[in-house]
């Protein structure tokens, strides 16, 4: 997640074709953001999606699988894999249409507590034109 989440989720989302839907009251904040943001006032999530050198990792596994992982995962490196979403079926492209899923704009939805956050978070895009 060197890019931010909503970036490299957004990558996740097009290159496969799927929809995903982030529970954000689930993203981890770290002690020191806490304080950050508490001394400034400042609301926490847009810098958890749309900033950059997390430098965590985001993966999808299917559900069946999780709880496996999960517990492998703390055995080995003493530390938990936190759940943050559900992906879904794209609505956008069918499946057969690779190429045009690729093309097309992420679908991510966000969501607080199930309902949605009207955002618009894209994180940093090395190749933009800066605009």
């Amino acid at each position: 997640l060197s890019d931010g989440l909503a970036s490299d989720a957004g990558h996740i989302a097009s290159e496969s074709g799927v929809s995903l839907h982030i529970h954000t009251e689930n993203l981890p904040v770290s002690p020191a953001l806490q304080r950050i943001c508490s001394r400034f006032d400042w609301d926490p999530l847009p810098l958890l999606l749309a900033s950059g050198e997390d430098y965590g990792l985001l993966f999808t596994i299917r559900s069946d699988r999780a709880q496996t992982l999960s517990a492998n995962f703390e055995q080995r490196f003493h530390r938990s894999l936190v759940w943050i979403g559900d992906v879904l079926p794209s609505t956008r492209t069918p499946k057969s249409d690779r190429l045009a899923q690729a093309q097309r704009e992420p679908e991510i939805t966000y969501l607080h507590h199930g309902n949605p956050l009207d955002s618009n978070w894209k994180g940093f895009d090395h190749f933009s034109a800066g605009t």
